[in-house]
């Protein structure tokens, strides 16, 4: 599973976390499986224990895209269209 967690380190940062989920709300990303999740420290030191924060937005439809690969794949379509 790859995990995606943007943290804030220090109590200051909690209200830029929740701008974040605001924008990302506002731009549609929302309902199961999508939106983005509010933690507590707590919360997310079970999902990656390494981590430390004094919050966290845990992601769950993000992903990882090697854009290099996918540059090259959408040349390959195009050519053969």
């Amino acid at each position: 599973m790859r995990l995606k967690l943007l943290v804030a380190t220090e109590e200051g940062e909690l209200a830029q976390l929740d701008a974040v989920a605001e924008k990302a709300r506002a731009n549609g990303l929302s309902g199961s499986g999508e939106a983005l999740v509010r933690l507590t420290s707590a919360e997310a030191a079970r999902l990656e224990p390494e981590v430390r924060c004094v919050g966290a937005l845990h992601s769950p439809s993000t992903g990882i895209v090697d854009s290099h690969a996918l540059m090259t794949a959408l040349l390959a379509d195009a050519e053969r269209h």
